[in-house]
């Protein structure tokens, strides 16, 4: 269609614009919590104080912006590390269900290790620890299936309490309801690639389709995504199997990919009614027990149109 004729060239644009915008606001981010050193000692987690905080909303836009609006995210660091990162293990079994923390390389912001719920290997253990080489690290918190009083745990380092526990106000997810209004021009043109990347996606490689849509996610988390036009429908169904062993999170994103809407999936048939705006949606499928039924590909039908 005509569209694509002066689509493409502008989605190019976006890309570069994305890369480059990420490469510069990275940096800024990383001159300021050297600066800041207090700052990185401490939780921060995702609320709207820290929305308005300089910064704060192109860091994210640009690091993570496939927001995850079904979990309450804190991240700490950089903490230099010599051997053991060791987290408060009773302090996250008493706010959260269900829990997963990356741990991430710096300033590279590179998956290094994984600690969760899905692999803790003594559950009345004071300390959930991971063994990591001398260097630079930070960690991103998320807690699903959240208690009403939620506090981010004490990071010890190396045997050494280094980042005191935090109390988390349960309401600071709210902040996703009105996050759209913060739509510019700045970061429409940062994603307006993605949706049609999305959509030519049977035409280019799909590893790199993943990487550039994808966020860093757990390993145990399975993503499923797509593009969905205006005046679409978007249906999916899911097998009993897939409702029973797994927790199917939804969230819809407009084009500047800020969430439009998300729910938990808990019956066989999610059906979103006529879509009012282009963008895309992703669903993240998380085990709920260690040992579960390994996943199905035909548990789950998405169809768009």
């Amino acid at each position: 269609s005509m569209r694509w004729i002066w689509e493409l060239p502008l989605a190019i644009a976006s890309w570069l614009f994305f890369r480059v915008m990420k490469f510069i606001i990275g940096n800024l981010y990383t001159i300021f919590l050297l600066v800041n050193h207090q700052k990185a000692q401490q939780w921060r987690v995702f609320s709207a104080n820290v929305l308005n905080a300089a910064l704060s909303l192109p860091v994210l836009m640009t690091k993570g912006p496939r927001w995850n609006t079904h979990a309450i995210i804190g991240t700490v660091g950089p903490i230099k590390v010599e051997q053991t990162l060791a987290l408060a293990l009773d302090t996250i079994q008493s706010s959260a269900g269900s829990w997963t923390a990356a741990i991430y390389s710096y300033p590279g912001y590179r998956t290094v290790g994984n600690l969760g719920s899905l692999q803790v290997k003594d559950a009345a253990a004071a300390w959930e620890s991971i063994d990591l080489p001398s260097g630079y690290y930070t960690i991103g918190l998320r807690y699903y299936d959240r208690a009403t009083t939620i506090t981010m745990p004490v990071v010890q380092v190396d045997g050494i309490d280094q980042v005191p526990a935090q109390s988390v106000n349960p309401e600071v997810n709210t902040v996703y309801k009105t996050l759209k209004e913060r739509e510019s021009w700045f970061y429409r043109s940062l994603h307006y690639y993605v949706f049609p990347l999305l959509r030519l996606r049977q035409w280019v490689p799909e590893a790199w389709v993943r990487s550039e849509f994808l966020p860093v996610g757990a390993p145990e988390t399975r993503f499923e995504y797509g593009a969905i036009a205006q005046d679409q429908h978007l249906t999916i169904r899911l097998n009993p199997s897939l409702l029973q062993h797994y927790n199917i999170y939804f969230t819809r994103y407009n084009r500047a990919s800020f969430p439009l809407d998300w729910t938990l999936i808990r019956e066989p048939e999610y059906a979103s009614g006529t879509i009012d705006e282009d963008g895309f949606y992703l669903l993240r499928i998380r085990p709920q027990m260690p040992q579960v039924s390994a996943f199905e590909e035909d548990w789950l039908k998405i169809e768009v149109g």
